[in-house]
């Protein structure tokens, strides 16, 4: 699977929070939070974000929204990242946050199927390991807000999605097989050696508890879909 030919942000000093993403789908995920938010992410504490956020949910977005010179960034990067390889991805968590933006970009790549992979991670686990790498122990209960706004907007993409929508669940129980699942549904082969070479549980130093935030009760949703999935056809 080719990520295409692009730089990735990497671990260093200017970069605390360990990102690794695509340069241009970055960028371009953080211009849109800039215009549809008033924000550019991280840049505000995240008391404040949650709720700014979550008064933004009832406006939607509509092609008007987005200056065509964006769209056309947008174009350009997918269309540079379908044509590295016959299969090929990208990875960016605020892309759920701006759906409506990418599926305009998709419509004008031609031959473009695309599978989204739907990536599911405790609250409690997302937001203890996001104010560690901050050093801002005192945002984890804040950060609740914001992964609500995520897993919402992941929920309306999943139950929406009529194609192949493989689930990734990262608690060590079930990471494995959902992954396996995942790979073979986008059309690549598995091997267990490679995940045995690189799969670290003991890495993972975020627990993963229940909270006492209505986020809770979306993750126990979303846990009930990854239990229910049934397998592609592709996979029978």
């Amino acid at each position: 699977m080719s990520l295409g030919p692009f730089s990735f942000f990497m671990a260093s000093a200017d970069n605390p929070l360990g990102l690794c993403e695509a340069t241009p789908i970055f960028r371009i995920n953080h211009a849109l939070h800039k215009r549809y938010y008033g924000f550019v992410e991280d840049a505000i504490p995240y008391d404040r974000a949650g709720r700014i956020m979550k008064s933004r949910e009832h406006v939607k977005m509509e092609h008007g929204d987005f200056p065509p010179a964006l769209i056309e960034r947008g174009v350009q990067a997918v269309r540079t990242i379908a044509d590295s390889a016959s299969i090929s991805g990208y990875k960016h968590p605020a892309t759920i946050l701006f759906w409506p933006y990418w599926q305009q970009v998709f419509k004008q790549v031609d031959d473009l199927e695309v599978i989204p992979v739907f990536l599911l991670r405790a609250p409690s686990g997302i937001a203890s390991s996001y104010a560690r790498r901050a050093k801002r122990p005192e945002y984890q209960e804040a950060l609740f807000d914001v992964i609500e706004v995520y897993l919402s907007k992941m929920l309306k993409l999943y139950l929406s999605w009529s194609g192949p929508k493989p689930i990734v669940r990262f608690d060590e129980a079930h990471y494995q097989n959902d992954l396996k699942n995942a790979v073979e549904t986008c059309g690549l082969v598995w091997d267990t050696s490679i995940f045995d070479q690189h799969f670290q549980p003991s890495a993972t130093v975020a627990v993963d508890n229940a909270v006492d935030h209505p986020v809770q009760r979306l993750y126990t949703e979303w846990s009930g879909f990854a239990d229910s999935r049934t397998v592609h056809p592709k996979l029978a």
